[in-house]
């Protein structure tokens, strides 16, 4: 387990004081809700293709009577 100066946020009490720490010893959250607007508010195209292609590929290699998206 690493050594970090100062109570880590994310860690509290001996239940979890050997966990290990994975890069999260820090946390902004003015920059967590910044990201979190970004991925709300992204462009509705690219959002629309993701979901279309994610669609597809939870379908793939599914027998035709149950696919989870039957196409309309």
């Amino acid at each position: 387990m690493r050594n970090v100066k100062g109570p880590s946020p994310l860690v509290n009490g001996p239940a979890t004081a050997a966990a290990p720490l994975i890069g999260l010893e820090t946390y902004d959250p003015s920059a967590a809700i910044e990201l979190l607007q970004s991925l709300r508010d992204g462009d509705a195209d690219e959002q629309r293709a993701t979901l279309e292609h994610l669609m597809q590929a939870l379908d793939e290699g599914r027998p035709e009577g149950l696919k989870i998206f039957p196409e309309k």
